[in-house]
């Protein structure tokens, strides 16, 4: 964030900062005390389980040199006393969005938003200057906190846009103001919020109709649901994806269990992920840089700076074993892409899928994992499926029922118990849950157990 005056801060969120030098000068904010640093002003955001306000006197102590709130904290000349401050936030972040002259690129999607951010950063910061959204901030409160981490140097600002309602992105591309749109995927997701597919659909494609006409929207041609939003865009649109007709297409494509490679228009194109469906996210980050004018080789020096995160097809190797930590979310086409990953290990003795619950799925939640355990347990390439959770027994019948050993295991205890007994040194194992799941507490229990294991036969 560029530094600016608490004078300017004021005269924009409509506050008065009575007895503070109108000159003074601040280049960053907090909305959680935690993070707080000497200068830095805290926001008295309200969440759905705390108030702000009481954390007001840990920012001070912390070196906030000025508060935002939304009632007296008793501060005197050290607090901006705003009618709400959530709506404040983003009335100054919308200000600062005015100032940046860089372009500005919003990424939606029921999957693979943050994946593709990644990727579409590392791409374009191989010849520019380039900001992207922290970690997976991409709602009412993170994109605020993301346009306003940029910089007046950057040439491009890429941002995450998340929804669980219809409206959401509408609200957030208004903001956020961005010149060119990606649209990952429509899929099942967050449906407790959209109610159907329809309404993903409708959503998601809000993105597409924020654009200016001088814009780009950048669409998966390979998602029927996502082609559709060609419609409804008043600017250029292009297509990327493995069907004849899109504009960047891939082809001679080859996914291992190390690297991905495919060709575009003649030119060699390799990450070192691990899952076609990575696919996707790369595409779109190559339509994004040759938008930026970047050439082949530039676009693979961004691929070659890629590298996956934890949660997110983190592939950790212990001896012969492999463990695939794809923790971070799970909905039916993610999980559907993962246990296709796991497939990709067929020179393992066994490969083994563990899983928990698909969170946010409303009314259909018992069917979609019925459904999807189905489709997992069809995978002639998985050995094992086991289920923890709420919808572990649908999971897992579905599993059963496809022909492909599953088992429920009622507690984390169980799980791990039957996950050791099973799992031999040589298998592979993939995780797979939304957040709620907490499924990362498993990746972790394995790999010590298998790293003990290790050290025992070593010595």
């Amino acid at each position: 964030m560029d530094a600016i005056t608490l004078g300017e801060l004021a005269n924009v969120i409509q506050a008065d900062p009575a007895g503070l030098m109108r000159t003074d000068f601040f280049g960053a904010i907090s909305i959680d005390s935690r993070t707080v640093a000497s200068g830095d002003v805290f926001w008295a955001i309200n969440g759905d389980r705390f108030d702000g306000h009481d954390f007001v006197p840990a920012a001070v102590k912390a070196g906030a040199q000025a508060v935002v709130v939304g009632r007296d904290c008793g501060l005197g000349s050290n607090q901006l006393l705003v009618a709400n401050v959530e709506a404040a936030l983003r009335e100054f972040a919308a200000w600062y969005r005015s100032m940046l002259l860089g372009t500005v690129v919003g990424i939606t999607g029921s999957v693979g938003k943050t994946t593709t951010r990644r990727m579409v950063h590392d791409v374009l910061a191989s010849r520019y200057s380039v900001t992207q959204s922290p970690k997976n901030f991409n709602n009412h409160f993170g994109v605020p906190l993301s346009l306003l981490s940029a910089s007046a140097d950057d040439h491009f600002v890429v941002l995450e846009l998340g929804a669980s309602a219809v409206g959401e992105i509408q609200s957030l591309a208004e903001l956020s103001a961005p010149e060119i749109g990606i649209v990952t995927a429509v899929a099942p997701a967050h449906l407790e919020g959209f109610g159907t597919i329809d309404d993903v659909r409708q959503g998601k494609g809000e993105l597409v109709e924020a654009l200016p006409d001088f814009g780009v929207a950048l669409l998966n041609g390979d998602d029927p649901n996502v082609r559709q939003m060609a419609a409804r865009a008043n600017c250029d649109v292009q297509f990327f994806g493995t069907t004849n007709d899109c504009d960047i297409r891939a082809s001679e494509v080859l996914a291992s269990a190390d690297e991905l490679r495919f060709v575009v228009d003649g030119s060699d194109y390799v990450l070192n992920v691990l899952g076609a469906h990575h696919l996707t996210g790369a595409l779109a980050a190559i339509a994004v840089g040759r938008e930026a004018g970047l050439l082949p080789d530039e676009i693979q020096q961004g691929f070659s700076a890629f590298e996956p995160t934890a949660g997110r097809c983190f592939v950790t190797r212990i001896g012969e074993s492999v463990l695939i930590d794809d923790t971070y979310n799970a909905s039916p086409k993610s999980t559907l892409a993962a246990a296709d990953t796991l497939g990709q290990f067929a020179d393992h003795p066994q490969r083994i899928l563990v899983m928990g619950d698909m969170g946010e799925l409303g009314p259909d939640a018992e069917s979609l994992h019925f459904e999807t355990g189905t489709a997992c347990g069809e995978r002639a390439d998985i050995d094992l499926i086991l289920g923890i959770g709420l919808f572990a027994p649908q999971f897992v019948a579905g599993a059963a029922s496809a022909g492909t050993e599953a088992i429920e295991a009622g507690s984390p205890e169980d799980l791990m118990t039957t996950l050791v007994s099973r799992f031999s040194p040589g298998d592979a194992a993939l995780f797979k849950g939304s957040r709620s799941a907490a499924m990362e507490q498993f990746v972790e229990q394995l790999t010590n157990h298998l790293k003990n294991l290790d050290s025992r036969s070593v010595a």
